[in-house]
């Protein structure tokens, strides 16, 4: 998984958030917070889903995409302790 940030013009309203949570939500992305407010939507998903499947995705909800951030996740386990 991979913490990703993109960037969304056209939102106005907590209903905008919604149609672009669930396209997010159908690439199975997780943890995801939009917000019309900051025009962005930061959420993780799978470190197959590249730049160009989330801008399509946004573009669907009705929305027009911006730049796309990534950074990989830190894996932890047991007791938070960091693997690899």
């Amino acid at each position: 998984m991979k913490r990703t940030k993109i960037e969304i013009s056209g939102m106005t309203c907590p209903h905008c958030e919604g149609r672009v949570e669930k396209e997010l939500r159908l690439l199975g992305a997780k943890n995801i917070k939009v917000s019309h407010v900051d025009k962005s939507a930061v959420f993780s998903v799978d470190d197959k889903i590249n730049e160009d499947v989330l801008k399509r995705a946004v573009k669907t909800a009705g929305y027009e995409p911006g730049k796309v951030f990534f950074k990989e996740e830190e894996k932890k386990g047991f007791f938070g302790k960091l693997i690899g």
